[in-house]
């Protein structure tokens, strides 16, 4: 009895809720038309785009780490120790080198 009662109130939720999840659902689809129709005509581009986009990340996130080589590994009061990740897990030279094996 207490099962069939549980399902009683999710199916009364659902009465009272119905305006919601028909409006997210036709939400859904229009949204899905608009992706589909902006992938028809921008695909390239898109593709272009994100491709530039993780390469210059990419490039900039090597020279952060790389930039580890030229500072002082044993002051970990330094900016750049307390930015980098890895001179706040490794100490010393072993810090710089990961930090070199890294970028």
């Amino acid at each position: 009895l207490q099962h069939s009662h549980r399902w009683d109130i999710a199916a009364g939720s659902f009465r009272r809720a119905w305006p919601v999840v028909l409006t997210s659902a036709a939400l859904a689809v229009i949204l899905g038309i608009a992706y589909l129709q902006v992938m028809k005509d921008y695909a390239g581009l898109l593709i272009f785009t994100s491709l530039v986009t993780c390469t210059v990340l990419f490039f900039l996130l090597g020279l952060f780490f790389l930039v580890g080589l030229f500072v002082n590994p044993w002051d970990e009061d330094g900016h750049y120790q307390q930015v980098n990740p890895l001179f706040r897990s490794f100490y010393g030279m072993e810090a710089t080198a990961w930090t070199a094996v890294v970028g």
